[in-house]
């Protein structure tokens, strides 16, 4: 099988879907990647040896109802360009793991008649996931929690997050050699989801008196 992921503006969004792509190759399938120009997975992708493929698509601020319009306008952009991509490379399924460019790849997917798949990774889901998960064919989460968000919940499956294998093989000691830190020396472990980890990080960095 052919499988187009897609998703962006966070590394929570991509390494999921990294992991994803890890197993589907594994087991012989072929997997393209639809994310941003300029977004991380467009580093994170190909790095990982993925066909890559660029969308535009933005979200829109509430306090500011003009940017509505342009981001509409991007999203029927993306989808007119991800349909034409289709009709060249045949997608069996599309997986969108949340982000605004899985909006435009899995409503191409639609109007192609290509089974979606959203996967949501928060316990909250997200507003790209929540609008696409009234018409995929699955809708997998990580929390079962996120549910209540769904009327129809007859399609949701729950399958935990992936975790790409790379991250179960580190050894304590390669962790170290990574970012230089002597053995004999305090490491603490800050985990953070999403665009609040920067938050987070410079808390600690504050109370660094404490540690």
């Amino acid at each position: 099988m052919r499988i187009v992921l897609s998703g962006g503006g966070t590394a929570g969004h991509i390494n999921p879907a990294l992991a994803l792509a890890d197993v589907l190759r594994e087991r012989g399938h072929e997997v393209l990647f639809a994310g941003t120009p300029g977004g991380i997975e467009s580093r994170l992708v190909p790095a990982a040896g993925i066909p890559y493929k660029a969308f535009e698509a933005a979200g829109f601020n509430r306090n500011h109802p003009l940017t509505l319009p342009k981001a509409i306008m991007k999203i029927q952009r993306s989808t007119k360009l991800a349909r034409k991509w289709f009709s060249e490379v045949h997608p069996d399924c599309v997986v969108g793991f949340g982000g605004y460019v899985c909006i435009p790849v899995a409503r191409a997917a639609e109007q192609c008649g290509i089974p979606v798949v959203v996967h949501e990774q928060n316990s909250v889901m997200g507003m790209a996931n929540k609008y696409l998960a009234r018409r995929a064919r699955a809708v997998c989460l990580t929390y079962d929690h996120a549910a209540w968000a769904l009327s129809d919940k007859s399609h949701v499956v729950l399958t935990g997050n992936p975790v790409r294998a790379s991250v179960f093989a580190a050894t304590r000691a390669e962790g170290r050699a990574a970012f230089g830190v002597p053995e004999d020396a305090r490491m603490l472990l800050v985990t953070g989801g999403s665009l609040g980890a920067r938050h987070l990080n410079a808390a600690i960095v504050q109370r660094k008196d404490m540690l």
